[in-house]
């Protein structure tokens, strides 16, 4: 089956279904929330502005500021699988891009665009 963009295709991610969406380039994203993605990308901007204003020579880590590499993504140590799943869900994840990280390794996706 064709698809195109906007097209919104339900996603199970181990048994729990997720809404996606074809974006404008054609990439099967996660419906992420907004709240969520804007934190994420206030985030990345704050973490990439302290690396330009501290000199590595100088670098005080404890400082730097809270990014989604700070996060524990090992299931079940500080957030379950059902945790990170869904996080990486609310902010926006491409499904296949999701699919490539550590803890999704025995989990089962449920996706028709793969059939």
């Amino acid at each position: 089956m064709e698809y195109t963009t906007g097209d919104h295709i339900p996603v199970k991610v181990n048994g729990t279904e997720y809404d996606t969406v074809i974006d404008e380039r054609g990439v099967q994203r996660f419906v992420g929330n907004p709240i969520v993605a804007a934190y994420v990308t206030a985030s990345a901007k704050a973490y990439n502005k302290w690396l330009v204003e501290n000199p590595i020579e100088t670098r005080n880590w404890d400082e730097a500021p809270f990014t989604l590499n700070d996060i524990d993504y090992t299931p079940n140590g500080t957030y379950t699988l059902d945790q990170l799943i869904e996080f990486s869900t609310l902010h926006g994840y491409s499904v296949a891009g999701m699919c490539d990280l550590s803890f999704m390794s025995n989990v089962e996706v449920v996706n028709p665009v793969w059939d």
